[in-house]
């Protein structure tokens, strides 16, 4: 199913490219990217280079540069440059909210010949244009301000074609800097949904006629390198204009391309301009039946949830088959009951149906809800009726939407979310077995002192997740915590937002005494740590000081990073390739809030740090540290053997808000967020002022 209507399915999908791991931040990025054809070109002249991308970011493409004019013997009719080439993206980095970079590799396909002769056309095999010195590439996303795009990807934008002149691209880009091209993706249309689905009226007649011919050229005509060759039309929907679907023929222009079928969409404003809204795959699966059937009969058949919609002795008559999870629902009234009266619903043998009978001239809406076990809305079926002398004509404007899959849901909206802005009242969601997720809103004694606690399932309807059975409790602070149970019945919603580096999740509490709204928030996973400084012992000690597992030990949470702040006294070479680092050691644990980079726990190891250069390289071999409690200031005095300076800098490492330390690790957080391009602008210990990375 394909809802390209629904607002929140459009965030989700944002959303879902976020990650706290390279793997799955590559296999959301290149979902959405999944199928879509990137075109660059001028439009103008008879040249394009193309390429679609897979879920696992592969790629294939070709290349058609058509040269009418460059004749010879044999070749009377022209020479084309190109050829079909395939490729692999790498795992995809964040640049900012609208921007991935990705390496890429570009092959020609094996089996093409280097030149060749038919029907009077010179073939020559050629490199891909736009594409030929590649090694790294940007992908840009839709909202991307055009302010701040690369003056040379402004010549192959076509955002001066768009009326009223963009402010932000509404497309997906590929930028190539090394050859200076851009891709740019088909624009999908807000108003379509799955091929032929709710709203769509099936062709009587698919016949291609000379107006329909006209119509499709119209709107393809600069797609080039492709043949498309529209062999039925399937039907049409009245949106703002109207859009229309063909099935076509699809071939590259070039030798060895195979041919394949599609379904092109199009977009027909009310000034009769014509673009494309979308090729999609052709499934023969999803077509609807065509044909109007008898005059009193009309039939179309919604691919996704299998609802059956007919106009029967003038009543409109909605019937679907019933999987015995859940139960359907249809209006009890329609939107305008003057003109159309729910007559009938109800279920036999195994089929749900809903009668709508006319009551006067004029537009109702009708809607058809599925509610599962949770008593969720997961699936809503919408048409508009034409009502006239007394009988349903025809049905328009029709929508189907539907709930995203938990599986998809659950890695986004599961796990520890912070009120956005006190830090304070913390959300913990966990995904149920039986469906839904349970939610606990906890603000602490000294914030608030409540608890709540309910089960929210995700709804279509209200596109959010909602509870009805939310439980209050007041927290009673003692030797222990204790929950005092004040208000049953709470009912609400949760809804999903954000963007790529920064997801909200709001609670809207619905109840009669005015209830409240909290906003929380929660930042994707930050990247690891790597040292990218020029001091080679220095990176050594701060590459260990990460990985040695230290930091585990402390408080972390989904995302964390951890920045070590190594404070170095001295530095002795015993020899050549052997070396002692005299220092106090912090490992510091953060996450991102907003702006900042927020401490959340770590700790100092005064310690001696031994290194030895290997092919090259300085390891860490050993790592001697002080103990607690009486033992630390022994140990530091062993570290220190008689220098009482060396002992006095151990001491003062332990203050990290002395002026010298903080410099030390304001300069490794700073080279962290310069080296990982992150929006972050200060760091902030708990109960502290952030410091700003100045």
């Amino acid at each position: 199913m394909k809802k390209l209507t629904a607002v929140l399915t459009a965030v989700l999908m944002m959303i879902l490219s976020v990650s706290a791991n390279a793997e799955t931040a590559a296999a959301d990025l290149w979902a959405q990217l999944s199928g879509q054809m990137f075109l660059f070109c001028s439009g103008a002249g008879a040249w394009d280079t193309d390429l679609t991308i897979e879920e696992d970011g592969t790629f294939t493409g070709s290349y058609h540069d058509s040269e009418m004019g460059e004749t010879g013997e044999g070749y009377p009719n022209g020479t084309v440059y190109g050829c079909l080439f395939h490729g692999q993206l790498s795992d995809p980095e964040p640049v900012d909210e609208y921007t991935w970079t990705a390496k890429i590799a570009v092959e020609q396909d094996e089996g093409q010949v280097p030149e060749s002769i038919e029907d009077g056309i010179r073939f020559v095999t050629a490199a891909p244009y736009g594409l030929e010195n590649a090694q790294a590439v940007a992908i840009f996303l839709p909202g991307k301000p055009v302010d701040s795009l690369p003056e040379g990807f402004m010549a192959w934008s076509h955002l001066s074609e768009l009326e009223p002149v963009a402010e932000v691209i509404p497309y997906y880009a590929i930028w190539n800097e090394a050859d200076e091209a851009g891709f740019i993706a088909f624009v999908v249309s807000e108003t379509v949904e799955g091929p032929l689905s709710g709203g769509w009226t099936p062709a009587a007649d698919p016949t291609v006629t000379e107006e329909r011919k006209a119509l499709f050229e119209k709107g393809i005509s600069r797609l080039l390198g492709v043949n498309y060759t529209p062999v039925a039309y399937l039907g049409s929907q009245v949106v703002a204009g109207t859009n229309h679907a063909f099935l076509c023929q699809m071939a590259a222009v070039y030798p060895g391309a195979q041919p394949a079928y599609v379904i092109v969409y199009l977009y027909e404003d009310l000034q009769g301009n014509v673009s494309v809204l979308e090729i999609a795959d052709f499934d023969i699966g999803s077509l609807c039946t065509y044909g109007a059937g008898t005059e009193d009969t009309a039939e179309t058949v919604d691919p996704s949830s299998m609802i059956t919609a007919q106009i029967v002795d003038g009543c409109y008559v909605m019937t679907v088959q019933t999987d015995g999870k859940g139960e359907w629902r249809a209006d009890e009234m329609a939107q305008d009951d003057s003109v159309v009266t729910l007559a009938a619903s109800g279920v036999e043998n195994g089929l749900f149906t809903a009668r709508y009978a006319p009551a006067g001239d004029g537009e109702a809406s009708v809607v058809l809800r599925h509610y599962n076990e949770q008593d969720a809305c997961d699936e809503l079926y919408t048409f508009t009726l034409l009502v006239k002398d007394g009988s349903v004509q025809e049905a328009t404007g029709g929508s189907y939407q539907a709930s995203p899959d938990e599986s998809e849901l659950n890695p986004v909206f599961s796990g520890e979310w912070l009120e956005k802005d006190t830090q304070f009242t913390s959300l913990t969601v966990t995904q149920k077995i039986e469906g839904g997720w349970a939610v606990e809103i906890t603000s602490p004694v000294s914030h608030g002192s409540w608890v709540i606690r309910a089960t929210v399932r995700y709804d279509c309807d209200y596109e959010a997740f909602v509870y009805s059975d939310g439980v209050r409790y007041d927290l009673i602070p003692g030797e222990t915590i204790e929950l005092k149970e004040v208000q049953r019945g709470l009912w609400g919603t949760l809804s999903l937002s954000g963007t790529m580096d920064h997801l909200l999740l709001t609670w809207y509490d619905m109840t009669d005494s005015g209830g409240e709204t909290v906003t929380f928030e929660r930042a994707p996973g930050l990247p690891a740590y790597a040292y990218s400084g020029n001091d080679p012992i220095v990176g050594a000690v701060a590459d260990f000081l990460v990985a040695d597992g230290r930091a585990k030990e402390y408080l972390t949470e989904q995302g964390y990073v951890t920045i070590p702040c190594p404070i170095i006294h001295a530095t002795e070479m015993t020899d050549e390739s052997h070396a002692k680092v005299y220092g106090t050691f912090w490992i510091l644990n953060y996450v991102k809030r907003g702006e900042k980079l927020f401490n959340i726990s770590g700790g100092e190891y005064p310690a001696i740090i031994h290194l030895e250069k290997t092919n090259g390289q300085w390891q860490v071999t050993e790592m001697e540290e002080s103990g607690s409690g009486e033992d630390y200031a022994d140990d530091i005095k062993k570290f220190a053997n008689g220098n009482k300076d060396l002992e006095d800098r151990y001491f003062a490492g332990g203050d990290l808000g002395a002026e010298e330390n903080q410099a030390v690790r304001t300069r490794f957080i700073k080279a962290y967020v310069e080296a990982n391009s992150l929006n972050i602008t200060a760091y902030q210990d708990f109960g502290w002022d952030p410091v700003p990375l100045e």
